[in-house]
């Protein structure tokens, strides 16, 4: 099963599952793209890695089509990115990936939108964990508030976020009392 997690503007998340068709994550991807969310969609990734194993060059790109797009556009997209070849080889001549964008969409009028620098960040925040507990049944609530604290560790970035009994206390106290004015 492929497991994907969507966190959206608005700091909610969304899970769902797919089967695995491949095993390649690009080729998993895509299949969850398009019987989830029903969104024809090109997904290529790679990582190229250097006789020391230090990694050479890595990258990848996703392309969707847009509501009403022809069978004919996405065609020719498709017959674009066989262009491109290996990835890894395109990247490793073009570390920054310039061009790319000119090859899979040659011959199809674009607009560059709005360009922005890509880094990695978790969403994860005290706020959110916060959430999670007040979410809990009052049964797990009540075993939680036996113990001297309460650890959490973010699945995807590994921070820990501690609450101490008192804290956890004041925690629920203030969500009951704001549920009683409700």
């Amino acid at each position: 099963q492929l497991t994907v997690t969507r966190f959206t503007p608005e700091k909610t998340t969304y899970t769902s599952q797919a089967d695995l068709v491949s095993g390649e994550i690009a080729e998993d991807i895509a299949y969850y793209l398009f019987t989830s969310e029903q969104v024809p969609s090109t997904i290529s990734l790679g990582v190229l890695v250097s006789q020391d194993y230090t990694i050479a060059a890595a990258g990848g790109f996703l392309v969707q089509a847009l509501p009403g797009a022809k069978d004919e556009d996405l065609a020719r997209v498709e017959a674009n990115i066989t262009q491109v070849g290996a990835l890894t080889t395109y990247l490793q001549d073009h570390p920054n990936g310039e061009g790319l964008i000119d090859i899979i969409l040659g011959g199809m009028h674009f607009k560059e939108l709005y360009r922005q620098n890509l880094y990695w960040r978790c969403t994860c925040s005290r706020q959110r964990f916060e959430n999670a507990l007040l979410s809990l049944r009052q049964e797990d609530k009540e075993a939680l508030l036996k113990d001297p604290q309460v650890e959490m560790t973010c699945q995807y970035c590994g921070a820990k976020y501690v609450l101490s009994h008192d804290e956890l206390a004041a925690l629920y106290e203030a969500a009951a009392q704001r549920h009683k004015k409700n």
